[in-house]
């Protein structure tokens, strides 16, 4: 992978009362092992990102900068912030990407006038209503961000209603306005739940009509949450290429589905595993039936994806065939959020650079 980003929904406060929901606390083997797996980059600005005070929110970052994780979305100063306007700027195969991030609220926290650096919020009302959009703060950070002159722009937003499958008028609106001041991709999380995604089309800043690429939300990766749409996942792949002339676009979109096993009484490290859906549905289910050879044709949207959990417990059982829970070849762990790895191609002087982004979400304690 050249570059792998995921958003880190949990504090590394320190131990030893480490806790999960309604104040998460996470241990800092988390970031280590994050790092360990390949990730480069995590955001960090999300509604629980202040679970643990601010000690709890500038410990994170100390940790990330200790497992070597580059972060964006919190800061531990003005100064902090203020350095390229809170932007991280990657190298991601030869192709430049600047990466903002952004919350909706802090859990109903509120941050003093002076520590408003510590997050990066697009709500003015983020403790309150959550409903008046901070879009002098954004116009301000995009206008920065297209001043690095970088190939792309990446916004990574937490927002939307949990458990809703489909994105609000809020979301949209909002969507709209960040390409239309520059992002090419807005990457979204926080329902649990798996949205839409799709082309957005806007007015830009300077006039003319531009595009940007929109993922509502790509729901749980792994988590401690029970329903059913919880559990369901996708990795979203997206290609980038970089032309001749020094234009770059996506230019490749596709998924795979990942379902996420609960096996509670499994020794601690044990517990939640990652399946690949179509890996699984191919190596440990019966012969297809003329129903399953159906079904498999449908995976076209996040929506349908809800479909295949049920086939796996309708066919297998419902805490699905021991071959399946222990087929470790075809199990994943994942320790943050949503992920974002871009592959390299190989390439020459005269060929157009190319990389492939994927992203899920899911580390939820």
């Amino acid at each position: 992978a050249d570059y792998a980003v995921g958003n880190l929904e949990t504090p590394l406060a320190g131990g030893p009362n480490y806790s999960g929901y309604p104040a998460f606390n996470s241990p800092d083997a988390l970031a280590y092992d994050a790092k360990d797996a390949g990730f480069d980059l995590l955001s960090t600005a999300n509604n629980h990102c202040r679970d643990k005070g601010l000690d709890g929110l500038y410990r994170t970052l100390d940790v990330l900068d200790e497992a070597g994780l580059a972060h964006v979305g919190t800061y531990r100063s003005q100064a902090e912030r203020d350095e390229n306007s809170g932007i991280y700027v990657a190298d991601v195969g030869g192709i430049s990407v600047a990466f903002l991030s952004y919350t909706y609220g802090l859990n109903g926290f509120q941050l003093s006038s002076d520590t408003m650096y510590a997050a990066n919020l697009f709500n003015l009302d983020y403790y309150t209503t959550l409903s008046q959009p901070n879009k002098a703060l954004m116009e301000t950070d995009l206008a920065a961000a297209r001043a690095l002159d970088t190939d792309l722009i990446a916004v990574m937003i937490h927002w939307g209603v949990e458990y809703q499958d489909t994105q609000n008028s809020y979301q949209k609106s909002l969507a709209e306005f960040l390409v239309g001041q520059g992002a090419d991709l807005v990457l979204g999380g926080h329902p649990h739940v798996l949205q839409p995604y799709e082309t957005v089309t806007a007015t830009g800043w300077d006039g003319t009509e531009r595009q940007g690429f929109v993922c509502y939300s790509l729901g749980n990766f792994l988590s401690n949450q029970q329903e059913l749409e919880t559990k369901t996942t996708a990795i979203l792949d997206l290609e980038l290429t970089k032309d001749a002339q020094g234009e770059t676009t996506v230019t490749g979109v596709s998924y795979t589905p990942y379902y996420m096993i609960h096996r509670d009484g499994a020794p601690v490290g044990q517990r939640r595993y990652l399946v690949n859906i179509h890996e699984a549905m191919a190596e440990s289910a019966p012969p297809p039936t003329r129903s399953c050879k159906m079904l498999l044709p449908t995976v076209t949207r996040f929506s349908a994806l809800r479909t295949i959990p049920r086939f796996l417990e309708r066919k297998l059982g419902k805490e699905l065939s021991a071959k399946l829970r222990f087929a470790s070849t075809k199990l994943r762990r994942c320790l943050v959020d949503w992920f974002c790895s871009v592959y390299r191609k190989k390439k020459t002087d005269r060929s157009p650079k190319r990389g492939a982004i994927c992203f899920f979400k899911g580390f939820f304690p």
